[in-house]
């Protein structure tokens, strides 16, 4: 059974606003969360890791932080 306490990101504040991490978990230590706006004001993200910068570009519009941040962690679900 995977400890689901290790699947949540972890965003930066201030200017490292858009900068997110999966803190303490072995399995997505080598991928990096950025996350931005769409002019339309929807929220965006893609995934780098160490071997690629934007390894994937999602590209989908979300309404709020907690759709964002489920679709990011399915990504990576998916890909660790």
């Amino acid at each position: 059974m995977i400890d689901e306490s290790i699947w949540k990101i972890e965003w930066g504040k201030g200017s490292a606003w858009g900068f997110g991490r999966i803190k303490d978990n072995p399995f997505t230590s080598d991928y990096r969360i950025e996350r931005f706006r769409h002019p339309n004001g929807k929220l965006g993200f893609f995934i780098n890791s160490s071997r690629m910068y934007a390894e994937y570009f999602d590209d989908k519009e979300y309404d709020s932080m907690d759709d964002l941040n489920e679709a990011a962690l399915s990504w990576l679900r998916r890909n660790w």
